[in-house]
């Protein structure tokens, strides 16, 4: 009777117990656990999307090199003898607890990528991206695996800012170069004549977006997640808080003291919707440029603020479902 008496003591002492574990401890276990029931997905060759989301990932950093080189050209009137190039780690999604779905995920690749590979992409705030647009960064490395933070998550606060114009044009034209695929391969759909005139206009709107035009860097903030609820949540969501245009910086050449009201300048206000919000690199975690969100909606000023709130979306819809991600080098910023 008195050893009946204490089984409920032991176990409430060992659970207890458990919820005390130092958090660097309970994530190695969980790796370590997560390694044991991984499946096979790192032995299996990469598919030919995966191989297309590491192309177009490493070509948009190009792009971004590209871009900041010309700049500093003009500026020192010379050009550079060599670009480094840039390194992208294509890795599956391996686990997702259900109580944190859209919080964070597991991947196949760990310490051990960096030594094949001879060069540390792999670590701790390195970047996650599916093709052009940022979807995480990497919180945790372990030996054959690492833990991603979404942007979904209320902890994860990236720096933005809305960008408008030839930007906006280069995802619509990688959405409708998605919808040629699609159509592309719908066999069922033969060679009708609806068929070959919505590819035609497809195609024909796919060049005229292809021309580069000029873009506006405007307000800048900060992204979280919304918070949504647990157990495989859903949600979308993303808020934007601290949105303003209140100092220029060099990249800019937007007109400054613009406001949403009509009243002051009707034809470039800071912020609107579905202005695109890309990465400022002002946070010393995200390189510039990368796409995360589009803006759905813009909240009313508090009285005596500012600032704007905002809602946006994230550029990557499927982020409940991720199978392949792409993961970049880590920034080279010392905070000191």
């Amino acid at each position: 009777m008195r050893r009946s008496a204490k089984r409920p003591w032991i176990l409430f002492v060992c659970l207890l117990s458990v919820l005390v574990w130092p958090t660097f401890f309970v994530d190695s276990v969980r790796g370590r656990l997560i390694r044991l029931i991984a499946p096979v997905a790192r032995y299996l060759p990469p598919s030919a999307l995966e191989e297309l989301q590491r192309l177009e990932a490493e070509n948009h950093l190009l792009r971004l090199e590209l871009a900041k080189l010309q700049q500093t050209c003009e500026q020192l009137g010379q050009l550079p003898h060599e670009t480094p190039p840039s390194q992208v780690v294509c890795a599956h999604v391996i686990y997702r607890d259900p109580s944190q779905w859209m919080n964070s995920c597991w991947v196949d690749v760990g310490q051990q990528t960096n030594q094949l590979l001879g060069k540390q992409i792999i670590s701790k705030n390195s970047p996650v991206v599916v093709g052009k647009a940022l979807v995480g960064i990497v919180d945790w490395v372990g030996p054959r695996q690492s833990r991603i933070r979404l942007i979904t998550d209320v902890a994860l606060k990236p720096s933005v800012r809305a960008v408008r114009g030839y930007l906006q044009d280069v995802i619509l034209a990688d959405q409708i170069t998605s919808i040629l695929t699609h159509l592309n391969g719908r066999l069922h759909l033969a060679d009708s004549k609806e068929k070959q005139t919505t590819i035609f206009f497809l195609e024909q709107l796919h060049k005229n977006l292809s021309h580069p035009s000029s873009s506006w860097l405007l307000a800048k903030g900060v992204l979280h997640g919304a918070g949504a609820p647990l157990w495989r949540s859903k949600s979308h969501c993303l808020r934007g808080i601290g949105f303003n245009y209140d100092f220029s910086d060099p990249e800019d050449n937007s007109v400054k003291n613009t406001s949403l009201k009509p009243g002051k300048n009707p034809s470039m206000p800071i912020l609107m919707e579905q202005d695109l919000l890309v990465t400022s690199g002002m946070d010393g975690v995200f390189p510039m440029g990368l796409p995360v969100a589009e803006v759905s909606k813009i909240l009313p000023r508090r009285e005596g603020s500012y600032v704007y709130e905002i809602e946006a979306t994230p550029i990557t819809k499927n982020l409940e479902a991720l199978q392949t991600v792409c993961i970049l080098p880590a920034t080279d910023f010392i905070n000191p």
